[in-house]
């Protein structure tokens, strides 16, 4: 499995491989599978009160109205690997993954709009800029409709405060401090980041 989200009282939701979803009511002492609908990897879940979205491989996204027990599809125009999704209410949520792409929406996943992010040219060199052509976000999350951040390969952690309509690049002083401890400006020795939280 790779990630769970809490619901409501002692209800969680767990997805993972294969379209696998477990579900409990009595914080894990005991778990019941549920039908996905997916054969994909579900790579994340969130939860907004009793609604929840997963998403995986293949552009894969699920929904679900009443706290995990049943689930339909949604549509999203893309076949990437999507690695992370969160939702602030039960309109407003974000989703990255795959080669540089992320995906929003403002009625529920009803639709969602498909993106990709501008690689960064923050600790680019000339050698190096040809084999950072997309990046894999793997973590993302949001405090409201518009502060949120994304990280993912080489270091790079993006930050909005206009809901994704914009996206600054905050690991330069990731790379500052490399230079400081005696290293390079360079985007290739940074590891990556896979997840971030903020409460």
């Amino acid at each position: 499995f790779f990630s769970v989200a809490h619901v409501t009282g002692d209800t969680f939701v767990s997805v993972g491989y294969a379209g696998r979803i477990l579900r409990t009511e009595d914080a894990g002492s005991t778990w019941v599978d549920v039908e996905s609908g997916v054969i994909w990897s579900l790579n994340s879940v969130d939860f907004a009160g009793e609604y929840g979205w997963a998403v995986g491989q293949s552009g894969s996204v699920i929904h679900s109205r009443d706290g995990g027990k049943t689930w339909t599809k949604q549509q999203a125009d893309t076949d990437k690997m999507m690695m992370a999704v969160t939702f602030v209410d039960q309109l407003n949520g974000w989703a990255c993954g795959d080669e540089s792409t992320w995906m929003w929406t403002d009625n529920g996943g009803e639709s969602w709009n498909v993106e990709r992010m501008d690689v960064s040219q923050i600790g680019l060199t000339n050698n190096t800029s040809l084999a950072v052509p997309d990046i894999i976000y793997y973590s993302v999350q949001f405090l409201d409709k518009n502060t949120g951040w994304m990280v993912g390969e080489y270091g790079n952690v993006r930050s909005t405060k206009d809901g994704g309509k914009t996206w600054d690049a905050q690991h330069g002083t990731l790379l500052d401090e490399l230079v400081t401890q005696g290293g390079v400006r360079d985007v290739m020795v940074m590891g990556a980041f896979f997840k971030v939280h903020f409460s």
